[in-house]
């Protein structure tokens, strides 16, 4: 039932989302989607800030820059869906925060296939190259074009996909036309936008100290 539902989720989205929005059994899984989805994206980014480090490109930060890190993408995850329930809200909607929150997760799953990938091509690259200083003159070149920043460009089609589910879900369970639907997640991404410059803000001031 469980490989069942992410299948069709990811091709038939729109029986997807009506079976997922009238059953209320979906919401453990969502969860654990939710769940793997912050901890993916995390993982892709400690990957990346690893091989960074390994050949000067960053100094290690402390313990308590990756508490700040992970703490960002599980806020930025709950905030997008937070928002859409409350615009949807006030534009008609009459879904609840769970079946909104279940949807929600679902949308995710393309966004944790690619981050993965990305976290996997990292450590590949990353225990394949040589040291620094076997490095010829092209480094730069050669960096540009490693699988860790080619991947930067290769997972965007996942990020698309997920955008394209989040609107066919967010239809579906608010029985919206296409224009609330595209005012919703307009306003929802825009709010997550400066949600997420605030956060930067707010936690960038405390770690400046810790690194003096």
């Amino acid at each position: 039932m469980t490989l069942y539902i992410i299948r069709e989720v990811l091709s038939k989205p729109n029986i997807a989302f009506e079976k997922i929005s009238q059953n209320p059994r979906y919401f453990r899984l969502s969860v654990i989607l939710f769940s793997l989805a912050c901890f993916t994206s995390f993982f892709a980014e400690i990957s990346e800030l690893f091989f960074q480090i390994s050949y000067g490109l960053r100094e290690l930060p402390n313990l308590i820059h990756y508490v700040v890190n992970f703490g960002g993408i599980v806020l930025n995850n709950f905030v997008i869906i937070l928002i859409i329930f409350y615009i949807g809200r006030k534009l008609g909607g009459s879904t609840s925060f769970r079946q909104i929150f279940t949807s929600m997760s679902f949308c995710l799953i393309p966004v944790i296939i690619g981050t993965m990938t990305l976290a996997l091509s990292t450590f590949l690259y990353f225990f394949s190259i040589p040291s620094f200083d076997e490095l010829s003159t092209s480094y730069a070149s050669t960096f540009m074009f490693s699988p860790p920043m080619l991947s930067n460009f290769i997972i965007i089609p996942f990020f698309i996909w997920s955008i394209i589910l989040y609107f066919k879900s967010i239809k579906i369970t608010n029985n919206f036309t296409n224009l609330k639907t595209i005012l919703t997640l307009g306003l929802a991404f825009l709010l997550m936008y400066l949600e997420s410059m605030f956060y930067d803000l707010t936690t960038s001031i405390p770690l400046q100290f810790l690194y003096h």
